[in-house]
């Protein structure tokens, strides 16, 4: 599982769910849920925030990199180790403004 796309996937199929009970029970239509998935189309926050309702879990944990993202020296430089702190860095301005999203849909706003 690499990315929040297959993440997404894999927690439906955990539950025994088919894209139009995800697409039911969060709002988004079910072709978009199909997109999300397979990665032609990205997913929005307000759509991530629904999805993880859905699922009753928190967006951090749909958002949480697999593996962690190991910094050694000498590795900086490679493109590997450049793709792997910019992925950890959106995770992580991702998920404060998801924190915030998922505040704001509690109190109502």
């Amino acid at each position: 599982m690499h990315n929040l796309a297959d993440k997404i996937r894999q927690e439906r199929d955990r539950r025994e769910w088919t894209q139009q009970q995800l697409a039911d029970a969060t709002g988004i239509d079910r072709d978009k849920i199909g997109k999300i998935e397979t990665g032609v189309r990205k997913v929005n926050s307000t759509e991530l925030v629904l999805i993880s309702q859905a699922f009753q879990t928190p967006v951090q944990d749909l958002l949480r990199p697999t593996a962690p993202v190991v910094m050694r020296p000498g590795n900086v430089a490679t493109p590997m180790a450049e793709a792997a702190i910019a992925r950890f860095n959106r995770y992580v301005e991702d998920s404060l403004l998801t924190r915030g999203l998922e505040r704001a849909v509690e109190r109502g706003a």
